[in-house]
């Protein structure tokens, strides 16, 4: 009798220890189940532009989920600045107009609270920083010729290379040659732009992508080491057309590719996405692959 007791004990024990086991199992899965539908639900924003925003300039935040109606108290700034705001019609896209421009050389830190989206989830608390440029943009100094007609010096070369409209800056932008004879690569990474020199004459301009935070393009003066019309990465498993080397591991090139064939974003240039090589659009990488030649200059500063 006492060894049935103890059997019946034990069959009962397995049994809850089992029926333990598939509980624990049953709640995993329902959480998992629901931590995935939540994540398709959830609110977040982020700033569309990060690299320095200029004394005036509005800033765009993108949502990921379209958000009900907001106001201004749900945006906070710091340091205060007055503003207004406009959500465009499909409640994915915030645009921030400053009423007075903001301080230079200033990072600010935007806080949006108590946004919901329109699935009911919320945006608790988030806070988004960017930084306002060091120096004030200045207008494009023009010149005038005998006739008295105006004209932007980089006009003049009939030969000049026209790059497509996503790889142009919006305007010229002077820069101060770094060097005076012959040709030279100038990267400038707080504006994101490429300028070629020839015995001091700026050539032609483009937008860039370099490193993006915690994978910054290093500083300094280079020169083109090597270069390759198509470069594999082993370290990303991707294509780069039309690459420079010019330090251990970086890379100037065109914008990369996959072997599926997906192609990095036009527009990503302008922006710090890159994990510290400096990327062109399609057709300035190749001009600037002809262009340059093995021990061409690289000068790459803030």
């Amino acid at each position: 009798m006492p060894k049935r007791i103890k059997a019946g004990k034990r069959k009962r024990a397995s049994e809850l220890f089992y029926f333990v086991i598939l509980l624990l199992c049953l709640g995993a899965v329902i959480f998992l189940a629901f931590k995935t539908f939540a994540g398709d639900l959830i609110l977040d924003a982020d700033i569309a532009k990060v690299e320095e925003v200029g004394a005036s300039e509005q800033l765009e935040i993108n949502f990921n989920r379209p958000v009900a109606e907001m106001g201004l108290d749900n945006i906070g700034i710091e340091p205060f600045i007055g503003f207004a705001y406009e959500l465009t019609e499909d409640k994915q896209n915030l645009t921030i107009v400053p009423n007075s421009d903001f301080v230079l050389g200033q990072k600010y830190t935007i806080t949006l609270k108590n946004i919901r989206g329109v699935s009911g989830f919320p945006l608790g608390s988030k806070k988004l920083a960017f930084y306002t440029e060091k120096i004030k943009k200045e207008t494009v100094a023009m010149e005038a010729d005998t006739d008295g007609q105006y004209f932007a010096e980089l006009t003049l070369a009939k030969d000049k290379y026209v790059p497509p409209a996503t790889s142009t800056p919006t305007k010229v932008i002077p820069v101060e040659p770094h060097i005076l004879e012959g040709k030279y690569i100038d990267v400038g990474i707080s504006k994101q732009l490429m300028t070629v020199f020839e015995n001091g004459r700026q050539i032609n301009q483009f937008k860039v992508s370099t490193g993006k935070v915690g994978m910054p393009t290093p500083l300094g003066e280079f020169k083109v080491r090597s270069k390759e019309t198509n470069h594999w990465s082993f370290t990303y498993k991707l294509w780069m057309p039309y690459s420079m080397n010019f330090a251990s591991g970086y890379y100037i090139h065109e914008l990369p590719y996959w072997p599926s064939g997906y192609r990095e974003g036009e527009s990503h240039l302008g922006i710090r996405v890159s994990h510290g090589c400096i990327r062109l659009g399609i057709g300035p990488a190749e001009y600037v692959f002809n262009w340059s030649e093995i021990g061409t200059p690289i000068y790459i500063h803030q």
